[in-house]
Parts: structure tokens; sequence; C-alpha cells
């Protein structure tokens, strides 16, 4: 929509014809002029939000008034009026000569897409501008953008709390195939795949990446009792795990660098698997995964069908002393490359070498 001020009013607005949807209405709009004079504040400066109800008028809410234009910020725009859209956002203030829209200068701020978005913030998320296989355009419910903070997308009938800046939400409501992302390939030369990329550095001048971070991480998180704001609530969060996804989540797989990427021929990666154990809150490291083998931590044994096998290490070449505890027996295929490393059976442990 195009609003520009009104030639002949210094404190109107012209509204030029227009189609958007409010609600589920869609409404055309002709050329509307808003007159915004009593709306000047006698001493300070203020933002107003012009807004579009599903009956196609239009109506206006005043922001707080603070003490001059240029500490004007975008936390002082008034929120549109439940159950309409904003159209545009004007500043006015004492001592103004008139609305002015121009090339170095504005009064005016409009939405850049369909029903608000890319402007300042607003009630609820907004849909997203997308044409149909006729060429009108139109929207959909279930195709939005979060209309504040981060500005994510969001497919799904509702909007989840979790935001942040890079963020892709799938959501389902229990009643359809919702909330996850799937992969299709049809051919011989490809495959479907997932890939997250690590760099250092600035995206002017990105650095390679050094040993131990972390290029990628899966996670799994769930709705869990909480203490807040109220104790026996379900939420998503721990209250110790507020406010950090990597802490809120309770199983990761990480693919790690395992050395300094700073020469071609050096590429070492590892996978580390953490999970919480039965009774507590807190990930912890279940093991480490390398081409030379598998590595626990210490204290920790393998099992297979339950039944320990392994003292903390699966590995066909030691990296540390390896002690095999009493009543454990390792089992290992092929060989095991010791080099300066021992080997040490407690009581009746036992090493086995198929």
């Amino acid at each position: 929509w195009l609003v520009l001020p009104n030639p002949d009013d210094s404190f109107s607005i012209d509204i030029y014809p227009g189609v958007d949807r409010v609600g589920d209405t869609v409404i055309f709009s002709l050329l509307t002029t808003v007159d915004l004079s009593s709306h000047v504040p006698t001493d300070g400066a203020l933002f107003v939000t012009v807004c579009l109800a599903d009956d196609g008028t239009f109506s206006i809410v005043d922001g707080t008034t603070v003490d001059t234009p240029e500490v004007l910020t975008g936390a002082d725009v008034p929120l549109e009026t439940v159950g309409t859209i904003p159209k545009a956002w004007v500043r006015l203030f004492t001592g103004q000569e008139k609305i002015r829209r121009e090339p170095e200068y504005t009064d005016i701020w409009t939405p850049l897409f369909a029903n608000g978005v890319g402007g300042l913030p607003a009630q609820t998320p907004y849909r997203i501008l997308i044409v149909d296989s006729t060429g009108r355009i139109t929207t959909d419910a279930n195709f939005k953008i979060r209309n504040s903070g981060a500005k994510s997308p969001i497919f799904g009938a509702w909007e989840p709390a979790q935001d942040g800046d890079g963020l892709v939400h799938a959501v389902g409501d229990g009643t359809s195939v919702a909330g996850r992302f799937i992969a299709w390939y049809l051919g011989t030369a490809n495959q479907p795949g997932h890939t997250g990329i690590r760099g250092e550095g600035t995206p002017a001048n990105p650095a390679y990446v050094h040993a131990d971070k972390i290029l990628e991480v899966i996670r799994g998180a769930g709705f869990g009792v909480t203490d807040s704001p109220n104790p026996g609530d379900v939420g998503y969060a721990l209250p110790a795990d507020a406010g950090s996804s990597s802490l809120w989540s309770k199983f990761e797989m990480r693919i790690i660098a395992d050395e300094d990427w700073d020469t071609v021929t050096k590429r070492g990666t590892r996978l580390e698997l953490w999970g919480v154990p039965n009774g507590a809150v807190d990930k912890q490291l279940i093991a480490t995964f390398r081409a030379a083998g598998i590595d626990l931590p210490a204290g920790e044994n393998f099992s297979v069908n339950g039944v320990s096998v392994g003292g903390g290490f699966m590995s066909r070449v030691l990296s540390a002393d390896l002690t095999i505890p009493d009543t454990d027996y390792l089992v290992m295929v092929d060989y095991i490359e010791a080099g300066t490393y021992d080997i040490h059976l407690q009581g009746d442990a036992a090493l086995m070498i198929l």
C-alpha cells in the first residue's frame, strides 16, 4: 500500500488504493485520507499506528510520548488494535511543520510485505503473501512469519514460544502429519540429505574452524513438568534450562572438528552423543565416535543387550591405559594396537580378541 502526505493538509496522509486480508476478510480500499492533526502532541514526540479493520475502516493508536523525535525508537511504536492490521506508522512531534516523506527524510513508515511483515512490531504472526495457481495473490493461515524479534518463518497452525535469528519453525497440533522436514530425491546422481556448515570469522572474511568447534548439532527436546510460572505446569523447559536451547535439549548428536582445519590435509571430525540419565536433568557425554574407534567416558561400560562388555574404551588404537574392572570383559575383533599404553585386568576381568 502506498502512503503519502496529503498535499493540501500538513497533518493528513493519503492511503492509496490497495488490497489486503484482515483475518479471513479481503479488503479492497479506495483512496482514503486520514487526518492525524488531533494526534500531534502538545509537548514531545510520539509514533501513531494507522490500523485497517475487516470492515475497511481506519483507526489510530497513539504511542507513548517522549521528549524529542530524536529519541524515538521502535520500542515506542504502539501495537495495532486487536483484529486489525497496521498499514502505516507515522512520527508526530511538537513544532512539526508538516508530515514529510522524502528520499532523505521521512515521518512515514509502511509495511514491506503482506499484512505488515518487515515493518515494526505488531500483535500476532503475519501471513506471508503468496501467489496461487491462477496467479492471484492470496495467503494461507499455515504460512506465516513472526512479526517481532527475529522474524522467523512459521509453517503450521500455531506460534511456538522459542525464537531466534535463523530459526525456521515447522509446527503441528496433533490433527495432521506436521512438525517435520522431509527431503525428497528421485534419481541416481545424488541423494537427499541435511548439512550443517560451520566457519569462523565473518561472512566477508571467513576463517577455518579450530579443533573442538561444533559443526552441527541434532537435538531432541520435550515438554515436561516445570516449576514456573506455577508448580506442576507443563512446558518445554525446566527452570534451570530457561533461555538456552542448548540446555533445554535433552539428547544431542554433535558433529565436531577434531583438529584445526588449517591445511588442505586436515579435516578430522568426531561424533559425540550427549544424553540425560534417568532421574536427572543435566546432559552428560555418552560416547565419542572417531575413525579410530569409540571412546566412553571414564568409569562407563559398553553394553550389548544389557550385558556389560567393556571397561570404558572401544577402539583398535589405544590412546590411554586401559583398565577392565573385576568380572567385566572386553571383546575385540581382529587386534588391539597398544602402542606405549598398558592393558590392566582386575580380578576376574577378561580380554578376548577374536
